[in-house]
């Protein structure tokens, strides 16, 4: 971030939490559970798990606090991508929504905090409307006609000519 003068674009991904999770490790924990299993090795492994878990939330505690020390507008978009790797089904959540994730906007300038459901394709065009950026064909259509009658239609139209089409959405230039 200190490498430019200009607006910086970080697009960053920890796996910190990923992958199988082991029941044989003989460090201490940290944090512990209860009730998550009655098999020893299940227990040891979501142990491992909400460990993992409590030092990414540390790590961004402490990326959200230097963030917000800085002298430059930022804005941190938070999500996860998919549950962890126990056999988790839709009766074991709260949502019963295997497919959903919570996100989190952060930002260190006061912008107006919202509540709503988005999709990840949509992501990019709110965070760019926050900031008052409009810049894009596919920007443009996510910020004017969300929810509108023919969004579906005219997004699955766009994508296609962007993809497959004629490109009529650049004047027909093929190296748009």
């Amino acid at each position: 971030l200190d490498s430019s003068k200009t607006s910086d674009l970080v697009y960053t991904i920890t796996v910190q939490g990923h992958g199988k999770y082991p029941s044989d490790y003989t460090d201490e924990m940290l944090v512990s559970a209860e009730g998550f299993s009655n098999d020893e090795d299940i227990a040891k492994e979501f142990t491992y798990y909400i460990n993992q878990l409590y030092e990414v939330d540390q790590f961004i505690g402490d990326l959200l606090t230097t963030l917000e020390n800085r002298d430059e507008r930022t804005i941190v978009v938070m999500f996860g991508d998919h549950l962890p790797s126990f056999e988790i089904k839709p009766e074991d959540l709260e949502g019963g929504d295997l497919f959903s994730t919570e996100y989190i906007i952060w930002d260190n300038f006061g912008l107006k905090k919202q509540s709503g459901d988005i999709s990840a394709y949509q992501l990019s065009a709110h965070i760019m409307g926050l900031l008052g950026l409009s810049d894009g064909n596919l920007t443009k259509l996510h910020q004017n006609f969300k929810g509108s009658e023919q969004y579906d239609e005219w997004l699955k139209t766009l994508e296609y000519d962007m993809l497959y089409g004629e490109k009529y959405a650049y004047g027909g230039e093929k190296n748009y």
